[in-house]
């Protein structure tokens, strides 16, 4: 279900990444963890508690995580980066070299960067790319963002802020983030509200549990997890439980490799559902609502504007009145997941 993994072993990556390390001269760019070390400047503890401790703030940043690196632009960072992925098409990064796909990129790529921080996902078994930078002294930030709430986001906002000598502005950023959602949650009218499936994936199904950011994101928009009683972050579940809890909203991000709405009306079980039968699935933008960083908030109000929308057209529909206000006007219209190779979305897209 993953991209093939590349790469050596933890042992052998660590190896590699300090022969090449010699060659290169490269010098640690965090401060010694040994007695009788200088006291570091900046401190934090990354999304796995381990501790990132640096001398000075960082200039030359590698991200091989696309929603920390849209952290970092939307903090005025956009010229400490020095490398990107190809899930990272911001036009103010088009010029920097690209790590590829792979959520751990090679060693000895990254150490020819000659980076001060490296922000990467925490390693999986058999993978050893943050212990490999480790082993040379080289400090690296880990974003768990299969695992992050929005309050993880706002979090993680606050620490890059910090590694990077801004920490106003990140106390900004997440005061944003949160605040934004907290207005949005008191804008949703009074009544009752509709369930919603946010589906990453259909054969075999994941989809959005209690313990994802994309809950919280539903949860504001006005509607209901259908899932809010699995508390997983991206459970995989039984179509027969799908079809059991019937959600009046089937959300699918789209984008390359992501699953296309089209194939649910062909599928056995998909075809039988109401929202599938009825056209009541809501494309969202992969990129928008797969990443975990600074534009959650966009994420929440889109995914609420499309739940109104199709809400006002299905009262239109069956004749009912549809309450105005003045100034305002209806817009026409339980297995866990095993670990992925991009943020989140499993198997195929996701959360990055």
């Amino acid at each position: 279900m993953c991209p093939g993994r590349r790469g050596l072993s933890a042992t052998r990556e660590a190896r590699a990444a300090s022969a090449l390390a010699l060659l290169l001269g490269s010098a640690p760019a965090c401060a010694p963890s040994d007695g009788g070390a200088a006291p570091a400047a900046l401190e934090v503890h990354d999304d796995v508690g381990r501790r990132v401790a640096l001398r000075r703030p960082v200039r030359r940043i590698v991200s091989a995580v696309p929603s920390a690196t849209d952290l970092l632009l939307a903090l005025g960072a956009a010229d400490r980066l020095i490398a990107r992925t190809d899930y990272d098409t911001d036009p103010r990064l088009a010029h920097l070299p690209s790590l590829g796909r792979d959520i751990h990129p090679g060693i000895e790529a990254v150490l020819a960067l000659r980076p001060d921080l490296v922000i990467a996902q925490p390693d999986e078994a058999g993978r050893g790319f943050v212990a490999g930078l480790d082993a040379v002294g080289v400090a690296v930030y880990a974003v768990d963002v299969h695992r992050q709430r929005v309050a993880g986001i706002a979090a993680t906002a606050r620490r890059l802020a910090l590694l990077i000598g801004e920490a106003a502005r990140g106390d900004s950023l997440a005061i944003a983030i949160e605040s934004g959602l907290d207005s949005l949650r008191r804008t949703t009218p009074p009544g009752p509200r509709p369930s919603v499936l946010y589906v990453v994936w259909h054969q075999p199904a994941y989809a959005a549990g209690a313990g994802s950011y994309v809950h919280e994101l539903i949860e504001a928009a006005g509607g209901v997890n259908v899932l809010g009683d699995v508390r997983l972050e991206w459970p995989e579940v039984g179509l027969e439980e799908i079809v059991r809890r019937d959600p009046d909203y089937i959300v699918v991000p789209s984008g390359r490799d992501a699953l296309r709405p089209e194939w649910l009306a062909d599928l056995p079980g998909w075809r039988e559902l109401g929202a599938v039968r009825e056209r009541r699935v809501i494309v969202v933008d992969n990129d928008l609502f797969n990443r975990p960083g600074p534009r959650v908030v966009e994420a929440a109000r889109v995914l609420a504007d499309a739940l109104r929308e199709r809400e006002a057209a299905a009262l239109r529909r069956r004749g009912a009145e549809i309450p105005r206000v003045r100034g305002a006007a209806v817009q026409p219209g339980v297995r866990s997941a095993p670990r992925r190779t991009r943020e989140p979305a499993p198997p195929a897209s996701g959360a990055r």
